[in-house]
């Protein structure tokens, strides 16, 4: 409870360290029950009222210049010195703390205490938000709480959360207010939090609070409170545009000897609707204030209402809900009970009230208190706190609300018993969060632990900072060596996968080399060789025009020859334009390549990355030394590109001596042979005919030889069949053999009407003769060569490119880009760049060790409490 001191003569009015004793204690005034030594409580034990000698008038005259006194002497004679009325220790009062604390509970009150000493920060202790409709009594119930003199206002008196921390301190009694920055509100600067900083070692007077409340009102950017005392002509209007609520919360921390740990929450007043837009907007901003504050699970909900009004209208009980589903930590308070109407004209209402009061009407788990705070006009008055008290004591012991005339229940009446009901109900709600806030703090340790682990040792000199990087490159080895594992058994999914680099940089050799190579690689697309006839290739390889946009490679090959074919012996196949139209055809390399070892750095990028993340907490440094290894890793594929193009070059500046290749040999006698066998197929269709004209003009033919028959028969029986039933080769395969002679030639004479083959040449030998030269015939003898080339070619540079470039010593090397060598070739003035701590980082240094060493002290001394017990 909070307690107020009058000395004699005009003094300010100033809250004792004996405001709260025990946290939430029955007793009235300290001074007065050890003066008068007498006490009434009620049939429960949690609500004491105080037997008043019949000349306690309340306050002297002198008191009025102060606003309020708790405890009003009887006359002067009866106030000790001041000098006497120093702290009283809650020693001196006959209070059973275990009307509101079981011993289990304590044990958690002096836990959540130890961590307020302690200021343990970012934990979210359990407190009590007090809300309700504007001018409803919050303020005056937060007075009557705590002890602060909550100055009188008019219209909205908290434009700003109002959060009072309780905190038991043996060191002494001490006040502090301090500023916690709001969730989506402008932030504030350190000058501004530093002029809400004040500390008073002494009881604040309510001059002091008002001048904290105007203080803040100015720097959070809201209207100032307006206080009744102020003079009328002073009172201003609020601009419209001006912001009227703020997220920011002022808060108030009051320790001393014979408080406990309570927090409570003063929110700004909720109303139904505003006369403007601008009050509309501020309805909506304390509805969202007030709902984001009883949403958080630690929260106890005190709604307010005036005791005439009825629940259904409250927003506060809506709010709570939504959040509170169970009620399991929502208490109901009726204010102003003394101005609800009595007597049979107000039946009606009286009755309603009594409902409510009853927790007949709107139903709350924890029931409903009532209480009668000091009034406005009391305060003005100079009624103290302890005379207001003493009203409250007669108004429900006596009259139409005392129990024995409206069945009312005497534990839920007056001041102390709403303090025994939210003491219970709070520390109910602290045993069942403990688990959840004791999980809390532990991961919040490990928080703070790796952050200082992220830091890295501290490190002031040259030679720390360089022995802190070779630290880095011991833990890099780690990763470094999954990276380089053969690991079958992970997905790989899509894009970089620094643990299966060796499986990813195996998949690009085929997908990102070869196969763009073997397929796509060619400026002009290889043809396959068939037996059948094919008109359109004799007609584009008689062409020279129109390949760049056909694309046919015999009309290319056709145009190049015919360019060089006055420099050449006739029907001999040059050895310059083998070479000029490979190069030609392997221009797409270059960029193929390229392609390729810019997705390989990329995985090898992502692997050092990789590694480094595990082997370095500290994003600075990490940073600084990602940008010098990927200076490194660009030097390194610089020349590794260099290499793959000097390996292009050899390929198409010099061909190489190949012809003894098996492979190539094959290729080319079978592409030969295919083409000699279309050659004669071409003329066993024009033989067929008589005048038949052809691509090169009309066959004569003999007379007496017969038609081609449509049963396989003609001039070549066998060769007719062989041709009608061999597969076509295939288009993508060049070393498979896809025609087949058929049976072995027999020795028996051909059927009647038939000419063997070499009958046939003797007849057209003229003809056969300039089928088989003709120029047509070259260009398909250039084409075979330059795939059959083309094919091994391939082969060679990608296997010289990943063999002979990036092997398994290139992949080590390259991994090993970060290692001891590479910190040792780092100057001073780089290592210092890179890993020496800015003032920022010893800052928070220092102070991540002193949240450490709190949270693994209040941890501590959790467990030895919960261990030991607490003594009654």
């Amino acid at each position: 409870m909070a307690s107020f001191t009058s000395a004699g003569g005009p003094a300010s009015s100033q809250i004792n360290s004996n405001s709260i004793i025990d946290g939430a204690s029955g007793s009235v005034d300290g001074d007065q029950a050890q003066r008068r030594g007498s006490t009434q409580s009620s049939a429960s034990g949690s609500e004491v009222y105080e037997e008043i000698p019949p000349n306690a008038d309340g306050p002297k005259e002198n008191d009025h210049n102060t606003g309020s006194t708790y405890t009003a002497s009887t006359n002067e004679e009866d106030s000790p010195p001041t000098s006497a009325r120093s702290t009283i220790s809650s020693k001196d009062l006959s209070i059973d703390k275990h009307v509101f604390y079981n011993q289990e509970t304590l044990k958690y009150m002096k836990i959540i205490d130890r961590y307020k000493t302690l200021g343990v920060g970012e934990i979210e202790l359990p407190r009590l938000v007090i809300a309700g409709m504007q001018n409803s009594g919050k303020s005056s119930l937060l007075e009557n709480l705590t002890g602060l003199p909550v100055p009188i206002t008019t219209g909205i008196a908290t434009r700003f959360p109002i959060e009072i921390n309780l905190i038991q301190d043996l060191e002494g009694f001490r006040i502090t207010s301090s500023v916690i920055s709001g969730y989506r509100d402008m932030p504030l600067s350190e000058k501004d939090k530093d002029r809400i900083h004040k500390i008073y070692d002494k009881p604040m007077t309510e001059a002091e609070f008002e001048d904290l409340l105007r203080e803040a009102s100015s720097i959070f950017g809201v209207p100032p409170p307006l206080f009744a005392k102020d003079q009328t002509s002073t009172l201003r209007a609020i601009e419209p545009g001006t912001k009227q609520i703020s997220k920011h919360v002022l808060r108030i921390e009051m320790r001393g000897p014979d408080f406990k740990s309570l927090s409570f929450v003063d929110t700004p007043g909720l109303y139904a609707s505003g006369s403007s837009s601008q009050d509309a907007k501020s309805a909506e901003e304390i509805d969202l204030l007030v709902q984001s504050l009883v949403s958080e699970g630690r929260t106890v909900i005190v709604g307010v209402m005036e005791a005439h009004q009825e629940p259904v209208n409250q927003k506060i009980f809506r709010f709570a809900d939504d959040v509170d589903v169970n009620g399991e930590r929502t208490i109901g308070v009726l204010t102003k009970v003394d101005c609800v109407p009595v007597g049979e004209d107000h039946s009606d209402q009286f009755q309603a009230t009594l409902r409510t009061a009853k927790n007949q009407d709107r139903v709350l788990k924890h029931g409903w208190y009532m209480v009668k705070n000091r009034s406005s006009s009391e305060a003005k008055a100079s009624v103290s706190l302890g005379t207001a008290r003493e009203k409250e004591a007669k108004l429900f012991s006596e009259g139409p609300w005392s129990p024995a005339l409206t069945g009312l229940d005497r534990t839920r009446l007056g001041i102390g018993s709403l303090r025994a009901g939210l003491s219970s109900v709070f520390c109910a709600h602290i045993r069942s969060e403990f688990p959840a806030f004791n999980k809390q703090t532990r991961i919040k340790l490990e928080e703070k632990s790796w952050q200082l682990k992220a830091l890295g040792p501290a490190r002031s000199t040259i030679l720390e900072q360089r022995e802190y990087l070779k630290t880095i490159v011991r833990a890099y080895q780690t990763p470094k060596a999954e990276c380089l594992s053969h690991d079958y058994k992970t997905y790989i999914g899509f894009g970089p996968m620094p643990r299966a680099l060796m499986r990813r940089i195996t998949i690009h050799k085929k997908e990102r080399l070869r196969d763009p190579l073997e397929i796509g690689g060619v400026l002009y697309p290889f043809k396959t060789p068939t037996i059948d006839v094919d008109l359109a290739s004799d007609l584009a390889a008689a062409s020279v025009t129109g390949f760049e946009k056909t694309k046919n490679i015999y009309t290319w090959i056709n145009s190049r020859y015919q360019s060089t074919k006055s420099c050449s012996l006739p029907g001999i196949i040059p050895y310059p334009l083998i070479e000029r139209l490979f190069k030609e055809q392997t221009g797409t390399w270059r960029q193929i390549t390229s392609d390729f070892t810019n997705q390989v750095y990329l995985e090898f990028g992502a692997a050092v990355d990789h590694c480094l993340l595990l082997a370095c907490s500290n994003s600075q440094v990490r940073t600084e030394l990602g940008k010098l290894l990927t200076e490194a890793l660009n030097l390194r594929f610089a020349k590794f590109d260099q290499f793959c193009r000097g390996l292009i070059k050899d390929e198409q500046n010099d061909l190489q001596v190949i012809a003894g290749e098996k492979r190539f040999v094959n290729d080319i006698r079978e592409a030969r042979t295919l083409r000699f066998i279309s050659a004669l197929a071409r003329l066993e269709n024009e033989a067929s005919y008589t005048k038949v004209p052809g691509p090169f003009g009309s066959l004569q033919s003999n007379s007496t030889l017969p038609a081609a028959s449509s049963s396989g028969g003609g001039l070549f029986g066998s060769l007719s069949t062989a041709r009608s039933t061999s597969p076509t080769p295939p288009e993508t395969s060049s070393t498979s053999r896809p025609f087949s002679f058929g049976p072995p030639p027999t020795t028996e004479k051909p059927a009647q009407g038939f000419k063997s083959v070499l009958e046939f040449a003797k007849d057209n030998q003229a003809r056969l003769q300039e089928v088989l030269t003709h120029d047509r015939q070259l260009v398909y003898e250039i084409h075979d060569i330059l795939k059959a080339y083309y094919t091994l070619s391939v082969h060679h540079y990608a296997d010289a490119v990943c063999k002979n470039g990036l092997n398994q010593k290139f992949i080590e090397e390259t991994m090993d880009v970060f290692s001891n060598d590479f910190v040792d070739g780092l100057s001073d003035m780089e290592v210092a760049r890179i890993s020496a701590e800015s003032p920022d980082d010893r800052k928070l240094r220092k102070n991540l060790q002193e949240d450490i060493l709190k949270l693994e002290t209040a941890i501590k001394d959790s467990e030895e409490i919960l261990k030991e017990g607490l003594s009654r």
